[in-house]
């Protein structure tokens, strides 16, 4: 049994360290034997002694700790996976110096950053569980008729001046309380009402308890399309909305890292990353597509995902040990 160890920082994000301990689960159904770290204690790769490293990271740059810990497992022969979350930044030029054997991203566009890194190169995004206990408001009383928008804002209200949307738009503006407190931000927001009256259908939110109440009790097209939203987010949204009757609206760039799960006008949409705005007002055309929910079985996502890393620990693993007994290997 090939044994392998799965790194996550204890302080990272709780989606990335849930997509580690399951993955975990699943690869021990597999022949594999995964033992959990979150410590880069030398030691560690001493004592196993494992066939693979496999180092989950939420995003540049390393932990000194974490650059010791991949260059020890490459001076001891082990081949390293670096899987890389929110990857928001280019990555540093210096880090070319302790490039993996493998490296997996969240989305196909974010690999041509990594073009002149020579190592195998795999999709692996976060791993969405529906957080949804018991039934919607919406689903065991009524069912409501879709009519509205869920959008997400990052920076400033001007961000919806751009919708022109005749519908309902509920928008999280949780982001802009970084800026300006609650107080402040309601003001704005009702002279903007005030000079803009297309503003009157837009409804403002900002605490997780509002939020919490519109999607027990609405059906929503949840707009996660945004390029800005960050993989952790993205995940964490879905997570929260779908098996809830809403309809999720991805872009096509996002959507890469779930494509045996996202098909776009049967559990969910897919539009251009660059024109999802556009796409809102065919969604108003279309009547929301009534008949539309965003519905994921519990391992629609997981399969795929674990035979996909299943088969790149083999390829490694492989690879390292035809590298190792190559008669110039041998001292």
């Amino acid at each position: 049994m090939k044994k392998t160890v799965l790194y996550f920082h204890r302080k990272t994000e709780p989606l990335v360290e849930k997509t580690a301990r399951i993955l975990a689960l699943e690869i021990n159904q597999l022949g594999f034997q995964a033992l959990e770290t979150q410590s880069t204690q030398p030691l560690r790769l001493l004592t196993d002694q494992p066939h693979l490293l496999h180092m989950f990271i939420q995003k540049w740059p390393l932990r000194p700790t974490e650059l010791i810990f991949l260059t020890l497992a490459k001076m001891l022969q082990i081949p390293v996976i670096l899987s890389l979350f929110d990857d928001q930044k280019k990555v540093f030029k210096t880090f070319k110096s302790w490039t993996p054997d493998a490296l997996t991203v969240c989305q196909s566009n974010e690999l041509s950053k990594y073009r002149d890194w020579s190592c195998s190169k795999a999709l692996l995004p976060l791993i969405p569980f529906s957080t949804v206990k018991g039934k919607s408001k919406v689903e065991s009383e009524t069912k409501a008729k879709r009519e509205s928008f869920f959008v997400i804002l990052h920076e400033s209200f001007k961000e919806l001046e751009s919708l022109q949307l005749k519908s309902t738009v509920y928008f999280d503006a949780r982001k802009l309380l970084a800026s300006s407190d609650a107080k402040t931000l309601r003001k704005k927001w009702s002279q903007l009402i005030t000079e803009k009256k297309h503003f009157s259908r837009y409804i403002m939110l900002t605490c997780e308890d509002s939020i919490e109440d519109l999607l027990q009790t609405e059906s929503s097209v949840i707009v996660l399309a945004d390029p800005k939203i960050s993989h952790v987010e993205l995940t964490t949204w879905i997570e929260k909305t779908m098996n809830r009757q809403h309809l999720i609206l991805l872009n096509s760039l996002q959507a890469t890292g779930f494509s045996q799960t996202w098909t776009s006008g049967q559990n969910g949409l897919v539009c251009d990353p660059m024109n999802w705005k556009s796409e809102l007002q065919k969604i108003e055309k279309a009547d929301f597509y009534p008949t539309l929910q965003t519905y994921i079985k519990p391992n629609e996502a997981l399969v795929p995902l674990t035979n996909e890393i299943s088969r790149l620990y083999t390829k490694i693993i492989h690879q390292k040990t035809s590298l190792l007994s190559m008669p110039s290997a041998t001292i």
